[in-house]
């Protein structure tokens, strides 16, 4: 049974553990509740269990790219995907233009710079809480492949 929260749950998708722990702190100090996996099954089964807000995964994961996880999420009955960051060193098109086409809202570049991470949650978690107006959130909605500031 899940709890009631408040806050909004984070799933954060980071196979080096200090990277993940040091992304699940500072966001815990922001009250979002994070949900850490190592990798994409981990991922893919609190996905199942949880009800997600929101998605941060690295694209370099263990068992499968983030943009393959993403793109499995998108295939599950039941499981709505919640908007997501892909966060990684890859600055090629190619990379950008998976994340693209698996779903992706945002595309950051390592080292991540907290700041701008932030206001991407934020940004991305109030254009899914606002009403629905398919119009208006095709104009807010800053693709994978917009150049990040």
């Amino acid at each position: 049974m899940q709890q009631s929260r408040t806050f909004p749950f984070v799933l954060l998708v980071e196979d080096h553990g200090d990277s993940r722990l040091i992304l699940k702190l500072l966001l815990e100090t922001l009250e979002y509740h994070v949900l850490a996996a190592a990798n994409g099954k981990q991922a893919l089964e609190i996905a199942r269990n949880e009800k997600i807000s929101l998605i941060i995964t690295d694209f370099d994961l263990p068992d499968m790219t983030g943009a393959a996880l993403l793109r499995l999420l998108n295939k599950y009955d039941g499981v709505i995907q919640p908007p997501s960051i892909v966060l990684t060193a890859h600055d090629e098109k190619e990379y950008r233009r998976m994340s693209d086409e698996a779903g992706c809202k945002a595309y950051l570049l390592k080292p991540v710079n907290f700041d701008l991470l932030v206001e991407t949650i934020e940004r991305l978690l109030c254009e899914t809480t606002a009403p629905d107006d398919s119009e208006e959130n095709a104009i807010n909605e800053i693709p994978c492949t917009a150049k990040q500031t």
